[in-house]
């Protein structure tokens, strides 16, 4: 991560950002708060829901359906045509 934001601009999500502040110890809270703060955090807003709602109706049609928070961090990420990065496998994102 560190060589990533020496050489990007780091973006996130607000749906991203409130995983990773909910439920958390005060010291994970506190990491989390730091790194945060260092990121840009784009919203979900009606394109976002927009494309999340398209991307549901072709993933329910394949069977191959993702949690309802990775849909619409997706959603996002289509909306801002940024490129998704995941730690999760049944997730994978192209350019448009």
């Amino acid at each position: 991560m560190k060589d990533l934001f020496a050489k990007e601009q780091i973006k996130t999500t607000t749906i991203t950002e409130y995983e990773l502040l909910k439920h958390k110890s005060e010291i994970r809270r506190h990491a989390a708060e730091r790194f945060l703060s260092g990121v840009t955090g784009c919203p979900f807003d009606r394109n976002s829901a927009k494309r999340a709602a398209s991307l549901y109706e072709k993933l329910e049609s394949t069977g191959k359906m993702i949690n309802e928070n990775d849909l619409l961090i997706a959603g996002i990420s289509l909306a801002n045509n940024e490129i998704l990065l995941t730690r999760d496998k049944k997730i994978c994102q192209r350019r448009q």
